[in-house]
Formats: structure tokens, sequence, C-alpha cells
């Protein structure tokens, strides 16, 4: 359901028209769409009963939104009469913004962390790509041509990693699309008349993803260390201690460490994987810095954002900002002491498995993947001494 926020949002952005589908009633049971249309002379909004008798979408207009708040239009959608013939029959057919809202409510409700990122993509950003069909689009109308013209003109602008993500998102909104179409277990699957997915024959540019080898030299790793910014320097530092990834460690809160133990121990939903937690063992190094950060901000995020309603901590943009200005160090990004960290612990003499297992990456075997559930705590703590040493040794103390 759409919340007072996703409203004023959809009226304050509008562009053209758009359909935004609040609630369904299943099968042939219509769906309550509030109808967002910015004209000449400003923005309208309005509330519709769409469903679909006999295989024909028909609209029934309830109020403007300035007459029917979201609560009583949801009252008037559930009294609405649809005895119109065939209304029990499948809804067939939708609109492009119809089959991304439907996508994008689904992944909202597995908890799918890519969501906000997709919405951009296809829906609500500046370069959207619902904005570049007509708003009555049909979903199953989409050519790979129409698709490809998106795309090219993307990647003609130098955005060759936008161009590849926009490509993925579409993709997965019309694959969706296609193998929800007979899940009678989703409330909002429909048969999109898509019959193949338009980007089935756009090959993948594999030039626009090139992996990243930067890493740092000791003394550049001293320059992250002196590197004098009140919020972002710990930051970057704290990456450089644990090895964690940066929107990780952005997100990391004073209830997630035990200072008394050595330990942070990420909730399973802050973690890539999301599905087990994590504890890192902590060198002298982070728990100094863990300490005053605690004492200043308590339980709370550690690195919390100013002034921002929509990210609770500080944003990857401005770390990345700020390793333009690091005095001493050659161009980098942040997930790059990522890497740093992965492969000085090597110097310093821990070994891979134990390495891997502190940075959480992936073990496929069978074992563990299915059987291994040790923790390696132990294990982790004695590597991370080495790092400790190695950090006194060669960077802080140098």
């Amino acid at each position: 359901m759409l919340s007072n926020n996703d409203i004023k949002k959809a009226v304050a952005n509008a562009t053209g028209t758009h359909w935004i589908t609040d609630s369904s009633e299943g099968y042939g049971r219509g769906s309550l769409v509030l109808k967002v249309t910015k004209g000449a002379k400003g923005t309208t909004a309005a509330w519709y009963v769409v469903w679909t008798p006999a295989g024909k979408i028909k609209r029934h207009r309830l109020g403007s939104l300035g007459e029917l708040d979201a609560k009583e239009a949801r009252e008037a959608y559930r009294d609405f009469d649809l005895s119109a013939p065939g209304a029990e029959r499948a809804l067939v057919g939708g609109t492009v913004l119809q089959l991304f809202e439907a996508y994008l409510a689904t992944l909202q409700e597995r908890g799918a962390r890519s969501v906000d990122q997709l919405r951009r993509i296809l829906v609500t950003g500046q370069s959207a790509v619902v904005k570049c069909w007509p708003a009555d689009k049909q979903a199953g109308e989409i050519t790979p041509g129409d698709v490809a013209l998106i795309l090219q003109r993307i990647h003609m602008d130098g955005k060759k990693r936008q161009a590849d993500a926009t490509r993925t998102a579409i993709a997965a909104a019309f694959n969706w699309g296609i193998q929800s179409r007979y899940d009678y277990t989703d409330s909002r699957a429909r048969d999109w008349q898509i019959q193949v997915s338009p980007v089935a024959e756009i090959k993948k540019d594999r030039s626009s993803k090139k992996a990243r080898d930067r890493h740092l030299s000791v003394p550049e790793m001293r320059a992250v260390w002196n590197y004098q910014n009140a919020i972002a320097g710990d930051a970057l530092r704290l990456i450089l201690c644990c090895g964690q990834r940066v929107l990780e460690t952005l997100r990391i809160e004073g209830r997630d460490v035990d200072l008394d133990e050595r330990t942070w121990t990420m909730p399973a939903e802050k973690t890539k994987g999301g599905q087990y937690s994590h504890t890192v063992p902590l060198p002298e190094q982070a728990v100094e810095i863990l300490t005053r950060l605690k004492a200043q901000h308590g339980d709370g995020y550690l690195f919390p954002a100013k002034g921002s309603k929509s990210c609770p901590h500080i944003s990857l943009t401005s770390v990345n900002r700020a390793t333009s200005r690091v005095p001493g160090a050659e161009p980098f990004q942040a997930r790059d002491l990522r890497r740093t960290w992965k492969t000085r612990t090597g110097d310093a003499g821990i070994e891979i498995v134990i390495r891997d297992r502190i940075q959480q990456h992936v073990m496929t075997t069978t074992s563990n993947k299915f059987y291994d559930r040790y923790d390696y705590l132990k294990e982790k703590r004695e590597g991370m001494a080495l790092w400790e040493k190695f950090l006194n040794n060669n960077v802080v103390n140098d």
C-alpha cells in the first residue's frame, strides 16, 4: 500500500501521467490506483478502480486525492461493485508502469536491498525508464528496439555502467512478469501479454564492468590513517582496520559493538547476504576509534547523517568524496581499502582462509555451505592480532 510519503513524492515529482497501484484483490477483482498527472495548469491526482472484465481494461473514477485520502479511497474501492460480466477472469495486460510497480512491490515485500536503486532506474529517477515511453504503453508492446534505443542514449553519454545497470533492471522486471504469470500465490500476478523478454536479444556489454585491482601501498595507508576529517576519516580508518564492506561499515551502530569482548557483530539484515550475522574481532586500533565514537553517539549510528531523513548514516558518496582529498595517496575509492586489507593482511601472515572468514566471503563448498556452523572466532582473533601488530609497526606508529 502507498504511504502518505509515497503519495506526496509521486505528486511532487510528477512528470506527465503515471498510474500508481495502491492495492489489488487478485485475479479479476480489480486494483485501486492513483492517477497522477502533471499538466500546464499544475498537478492533479485521482483515485480509480481498474479491472478487467472479459479481458478488457475498465476504469472507474472514485474521486480526487483532495476528496478522498488513501484510507477513504481504500474503503470506496472495497465497496465498489465489480459485477460486470467476466469480472472473475484473470487480469490481462497492463502498462509498463504497472509492471514495474508490481515488480518493485514484490521485491519490497521480500526485503530486497536493491529495491530503492531499481526504483530510481525504472520509475522515479530523472532518467527513469518509464519516462521514455508513453504513460499508457503496454508492457506486452515493448520491443527489443525500444529498449536498445534507451540503452544507446545512455551509452553514448559515456555512462557505460549505468547502461548496463538499466539493461539488468529492465530484464529483471520483464522476466518477473513472465515467470509470475500463473503464480497463484502472488496477488499481483497477471498475464502481462509478454511473450518474450524484450531484453533477451540485447547482448550484455562485458566492457562496462572492469574489475578494479587498486590497493594502497603502506605509505598510502599511513596517509589515510593521518587524514584529518571528523567523520569520513574515522570511517576510512575503520575499513582499514577491519576490512569490511563500505556500506556495512557506515551502517555500524553502537549497539553492534562489544568493547569488553572487542567484537563487532553485524545483524543479518546489515550484511550483504542478509542471512547470517557476522562477528568481526577488533584490533586495538579499531577499539580506540569505536570507544570514542560510542562515547559520542551511544547505541545509535556511529556515522550519522546530518539532517537526512532518507538515510540515517553518511552516504557512500560523501566518503568517496573524502578519498579524493587524502594528501599523499593516489586517487582511490573507499572500497579499495577492503582490497588493501585483503592484500596487506597476507603480508602480515594471516592465512587466506581466515582472511576470507573475517571479510565474510562466501564459502562455496558443500561442507561450508550446508554443514559447517563453527564460528571461527578464535582463529579470527589470532589473525587480527597479527594485523594489529602490522598496523602498529608499519602504519600507526611509523
